[in-house]
């Protein structure tokens, strides 16, 4: 039996099951009924890494070959674009982050559900209307950070034109997942305007899962605090702080920002949020503790997820004692994060205290063991997060790095025995612990 004898309702099934990355276009080619068949699969997913189509004069945007050709046949054919879930652009030339034919292609795509622009345009101006499906965003704004000097980045960071970006999509009634990453936070940022206008009131974005991954608060932390406050039922938020020393290279004269308190905002959200991740990666708590501590979370009724710095949960609360203080009973995951590096003048290593926070920490999860039942009778799984100093650290002479000592085995043992999974890693990132390759996905 030839494969062109099978009928439709089989060969969708066998189309489907290619994957998208694989010669899924070459089968259109085969016949007319191939292509008509595959189409649509061709079409559900499209992923575009946009290149300018030729070099132009100096003040010119060039156009960008592959998003021309994707207007075209969306033009020509327009049932194609009712077939697009999902749509992702990633332009690298550093003058498409100020306008790019983005609203154009979206118009044409009315089921799309998922959106990453890396970056996006500033003058795109949020979803059109016609993207009534649309449930989850992903602004990326690396290549725009990496762009400084050509063409006034400085200036567009600081002004916060970003966050301005993402508050035009914060508003979108069918949106319920917004993901940045690379941000800049600054004090500039007008948030009254994009936030607090009578059109946009407090309390009332659809949004469910706000992430902002690999960003910086300059100054202050008002701009989280009022994206927080803009949304109405909280289940997921994630605060990743990068490391600062990039932006200084080229941001010499910003001062080093003080602590910033988020507690009121998020307590807003503790009877919904499910999931909640404060990190600080590549050593961003330098040398102290920018956020401050979220408080005890005995009363966050629907938290199931955590991860933390251990810092932040143990201003003020017996080290032996703190976790069965401040955890919720519902919590089945939970990653703590520690540094093995203290801040000094003098740059030398200390053994003795390094052992001794080692038995301290020690002595806590044993705590924590031996009062699962009644703290956290649910808990399924506990991360210990070591973070391990860059090679830029080990060759600082402000800083100290001790050999940071846990009984790894010991702890597994002990937290097995009461039903809880634990695992020992180190890295410098949060996207590489369990809670951030998970989070980062998209």
């Amino acid at each position: 039996m030839r494969l062109t004898d099978f009928p439709d309702e089989i060969l969708l099934i066998i189309v489907s099951l290619i994957p998208f990355n694989s010669n899924l276009a070459k089968v259109t080619l085969v016949s007319h009924r191939f292509r008509a068949l595959t189409e649509k699969f061709l079409y559900r997913n499209v992923h575009l890494h946009a290149e300018p189509l030729e070099e132009c004069r100096v003040g010119f945007i060039p156009p960008l070959k592959r998003t021309d050709q994707l207007i075209a046949n969306l033009k020509a054919r327009p049932e194609l674009g009712k077939y697009t879930a999902a749509f992702s652009l990633r332009v690298t030339h550093h003058l498409w982050y100020r306008s790019y034919p983005q609203l154009s292609i979206l118009r044409r795509m009315p089921h799309l559900r998922q959106l990453s622009f890396d970056p996006p345009a500033v003058h795109g101006g949020g979803p059109p209307s016609e993207c009534k499906s649309l449930t989850a965003l992903r602004l990326n704004f690396r290549h725009v950070t990496n762009h400084y000097y050509e063409d006034g980045g400085p200036s567009w960071l600081t002004l916060g034109i970003p966050l301005e970006i993402i508050a035009r999509y914060l508003w979108h009634p069918s949106l319920r997942k917004l993901q940045a990453e690379k941000l800049f936070f600054t004090a500039l940022f007008e948030h009254e305007l994009w936030l607090g206008s009578p059109r946009m009131r407090r309390g009332r974005s659809p949004v469910e899962d706000l992430r902002f991954l690999s960003c910086w608060p300059e100054v202050n932390g008002n701009a989280v605090t009022e994206f927080l406050l803009s949304i109405s039922h909280l289940k997921c938020f994630v605060l990743e702080i990068g490391q600062r020393r990039k932006l200084l290279e080229v941001l010499p004269n910003v001062p080093s920002p003080p602590q910033f308190d988020i507690r009121p905002a998020l307590s807003i959200h503790q009877a919904t949020i499910e999931e909640l991740a404060i990190s600080t990666s590549e050593h961003a708590l330098e040398p102290g503790n920018l956020v401050q501590s979220p408080g005890s979370f005995v009363l966050w009724t629907a938290l199931k997820r955590l991860a933390v710095p251990i810092v932040m949960i143990s201003e003020g609360v017996s080290h032996s004692a703190i976790l069965c203080q401040v955890l919720p009973p519902q919590l089945e995951e939970l990653q703590l994060e520690k540094k093995s590096w203290h801040f000094s003048e003098h740059g030398f290593d200390y053994p003795e205290e390094a052992q001794a926070e080692g038995e301290k920490d020690l002595t806590l999860m044993k705590e924590l063991a031996k009062n699962k039942k009644a703290c956290v009778p649910v808990l399924k799984r506990l991360i210990w997060w070591v973070q391990y100093p860059s090679a830029i650290k080990l060759n600082d002479s402000r800083y100290s790095v001790y050999t940071y000592v846990i009984e790894a085995e010991v702890l597994e043992s002990t937290l097995k025995n009461v039903g809880v999974e634990f695992e020992l890693i180190s890295t410098e990132t949060f996207k590489d612990t369990p809670f951030g390759r998970r989070l980062y996905e998209w």
